[in-house]
């Protein structure tokens, strides 16, 4: 059976990298073989101490990979798509776990941080979850939100989990 993917989408410091680092240890002790796919909209230098990757790795990842504009890193320097790159994921892990690449169609967790960036977010495709930080939490009652979608906080690593291996194991 094929990997599934799911992504995890914000803007700039909404704690993608963060979570996803939680995460990974917690999914992994569930029996998941997790890997991560992470978008960069600058240029990297791969597998450098504490860089996002780097923390994916370190934090349980068994497949990791990034790419830009002009490099990726399973070491090619060329960009890759990223259902390419889940294509190659899925040879090592039961979930991919994807960070960016916001206009792709996979189930998206949005990570609202700020009121401003919940209008923008709401738009993608796929919409399956939000966690919202608390300067943002309020929105909720009065934003039109996807149907059927699923509202965190975004310290509740344990109800994400949930959500995830529901998700995983379906």
């Amino acid at each position: 059976m094929a990997a599934k993917a799911y992504q995890v989408v914000g803007y700039k410091n909404s704690g993608k990298t963060t979570l996803i680092c939680k995460l990974l240890p917690l999914l992994t002790e569930q029996g998941l073989r997790v890997g991560t796919v992470k978008h960069d909209a600058h240029g990297f230098e791969a597998d450098v101490p504490d860089t996002d990757t780097w923390k994916h790795r370190n934090s349980g990842s068994v497949f990791t990979a990034i790419t830009s504009g002009d490099r990726t890193a399973i070491m090619m320097e060329r960009p890759s798509p990223l259902r390419e790159l889940i294509r190659e994921a899925e040879k090592h892990c039961d979930l991919v776990l994807v960070e960016g690449f916001k206009n792709e169609d996979y189930p998206k967790l949005l990570l609202i941080r700020h009121p401003n960036e919940a209008e923008e977010l709401l738009k993608l495709s796929h919409v399956d979850a939000i966690a919202w930080w608390p300067e943002a939490e309020k929105l909720a009652a009065f934003l039109p939100l996807p149907r059927r979608t699923a509202l965190f906080s975004i310290g509740d690593e344990e109800g994400l989990l949930r959500h995830l291996l529901r998700f995983a194991n379906d």
